[in-house]
């Protein structure tokens, strides 16, 4: 199947509310299911990566019970009834296989964390040995640092861990979701760089509303103390990496848009996309900073321009998205310190060089990177078919594109329901 995606030729109007964040989702339903007490979860994201998690929750014998994308988790304070040997399939959940592999370590009994043919190739090494020095038994099925997982329970001593920090934020993120829960205090400590450090204060954050604080010593070690995460109704907001499409709308088209789920106040680190964004315009706009939703309005004659160098580390994810502005953009952009994007759902840096060349579009791989030339005049193309790689955001970001040249047809549309299944009704609201 695919969808061919029609352009705009006018302003943008749009109030929206868009999807509840998966990053938050993710972490509520796992210190829910650890929790003392009932959790009231609402605004969570329906989609396939939170349903992995949901799925998985109940075979690990979890109460969930579900109203619309409202969640009631009956929590076991730590401690599984179900002890009998048991595998848990992911699909390409990213965060459920990260956040589980660590949890799952609670739990006597022996169990194997596996997923698709993708997940079993992306890397969880350094997760596996930051978990082999907190006691628990744990390898690699085909002895190559990803899934198949096997896992022996009961084994999560705790003490000092240290694992780089230069890879992925969710390997940290697994160990302090769990951690209060280890026999003994955890003291974590990275080495290098931590990257993507606004996902680190997501964690933090809802640990905090869920009771347990942890102490951050400048991102280079946490130690998180032996507690007892409460249960409590919790609001899930929506998802700042979703709203980045139609911030990137505004911006190529002129208009408004108002996310009406989303605060500038969050601690998801996407939601700084609009300032990334902002830089790029030569004209009026303005961003409403203080209120309980996001709006971004631009002036439809305003000009765009490009960034020149621009670290995106904290917001790799939104990185996709300042591709499809770049072009259109005066002068030349180069996003820098992402190679952390090349590990995701497919190496995202030559899918999205590989697909805007085929658009005609100039742009280059860095090993770190993409660096994107300006000045495109592109109008129309001759139904160019853009491959998504069974990755979500390559759909998202390509089909904002497509609203700028005509002509583009997204391959496999379904797979946004990764973490946006309404993606392109939303998108038409648009026309």
């Amino acid at each position: 199947m695919t969808y061919s995606v029609q352009t705009i030729n006018h302003p943008i109007d749009l109030n929206l509310a868009v999807p509840g964040s998966k990053s938050i989702t993710n972490r509520a339903f796992l210190i829910a299911m650890l929790a003392h007490g009932n959790s009231h979860l609402k605004g969570c994201l329906e989609s396939d990566d939170t349903k992995r998690m949901q799925e998985a929750l109940e075979k690990l014998g979890i109460k969930v019970k579900k109203n619309g994308n409202n969640f009631v988790i009956e929590g076991n304070h730590g401690v599984f009834a179900n002890k009998e040997k048991l595998e848990l399939y992911l699909g390409n959940a990213g965060t459920a296989v990260r956040f589980l592999t660590a949890a799952i370590a609670l739990r006597e009994g022996k169990s194997i964390i596996t997923g698709n043919e993708r997940m079993q190739e992306r890397p969880i090494q350094h997760l596996i040995d930051g978990l082999r020095q907190a006691g628990v038994e744990i390898k690699s099925k085909n002895n190559n640092g990803c899934p198949p997982l096997k896992i022996q329970g009961n084994t999560f001593e705790g003490g000092t861990i240290s694992m780089p920090g230069d890879v992925s934020s969710q390997y940290f993120s697994a160990l302090l979701l769990t951690a209060p829960y280890a026999k003994k205090e955890v003291n974590l400590e990275v080495e290098k760089e931590l990257c993507s450090k606004p996902y680190i204060d997501i964690t933090l954050d809802i640990m905090n509303k869920f009771s347990v604080q942890c102490q951050n010593s400048n991102y280079q070690s946490f130690h998180i103390p032996k507690k007892t995460y409460q249960g409590r109704e919790y609001l899930i907001e929506g998802d700042a990496s979703s709203a980045s499409y139609f911030i990137a709308l505004v911006a190529l088209h002129g208009g408004k848009v108002k996310i009406t789920n989303l605060p500038y106040s969050s601690k998801q680190g996407d939601v700084l996309f609009v300032d990334v964004v902002s830089q790029m315009i030569e004209g009026d706009f303005k961003i409403k900073k203080d209120a309980d939703y996001l709006e971004f309005t631009v002036d439809p004659n305003a000009k765009l321009k490009g960034l020149g160098e621009i670290d995106l580390n904290k917001m790799p994810d939104v990185a996709m998205t300042l591709a499809m502005i770049a072009p259109f953009a005066e002068g030349e952009t180069i996003i820098t310190n992402v190679p952390n994007m090349r590990v995701k759902e497919t190496d995202r840096i030559k899918a999205i060089v590989t697909e805007l060349k085929k658009i005609g579009i100039k742009a280059d791989e860095l090993d770190d990177g993409i660096s994107i030339s300006g000045n495109c005049k592109i109008e129309k193309v001759e139904d160019i078919e853009i491959a998504t790689y069974d990755d979500h955001r390559m759909a998202m970001c390509f089909g904002v594109l497509g609203t700028k040249i005509e002509g583009i047809i997204i391959q496999d549309p379904e797979c946004t329901s990764k973490t946006y299944p309404n993606f392109w009704k939303d998108l038409e609201k648009m026309y």
